[in-house]
C-alpha cells in the first residue's frame, strides 16, 4: 500500500508516514545475536585479559579499560584565526564517569 501524497507538490498528506511500517527489526536481531554470543563469563574473561594486558605495558589495553572505568578525555579542537586568536571551536566532548559513592578507586 503506497503512501497516500500530494497530486500538485508530490509531498506526503499530513499525517500520513512515508514508511507505515516503521524501521526494519534488522539492528535489533543483530544486536540479539551479538549480546547471546558472548555470556557473562566471556565478558569476565575479555575484561580480565584487557586489565591483565594494561599491567603489563599494553597501552591500547589500558587505554580501553581507563575509557570504560573512567570515561574517554575530553577533547576540544581550535582554529586559529590570522590574528592568533580562537577563531572557531568546532568540537568538544566532555564526558565524566565517577564511580559510585563510597568505591575508592587507587591511582
Amino acid at each position: 500500500m503506497a503512501a497516500e501524497r500530494d497530486p500538485k507538490t508530490g509531498r506526503f498528506v499530513l499525517g500520513t508516514s512515508g514508511n507505515p511500517n516503521g524501521r526494519g527489526n534488522d539492528r535489533q536481531a543483530k544486536l540479539h545475536a551479538m549480546l547471546s554470543a558472548v555470556s557473562v563469563d566471556d565478558a569476565v574473561a575479555i575484561i580480565q585479559a584487557q586489565v591483565a594486558k594494561a599491567k603489563e605495558g599494553n597501552t591500547k589495553a589500558a587505554e580501553f579499560v581507563c575509557d570504560r572505568l573512567f570515561g574517554k578525555a575530553p577533547v576540544s579542537i581550535t582554529l586559529l584565526g590570522p590574528d592568533g586568536k580562537p577563531a572557531v571551536i568546532i568540537r568538544e566532548i566532555v564526558v565524566e564517569k565517577l564511580p559510585p559513592p563510597g568505591v575508592i578507586v587507587a591511582v
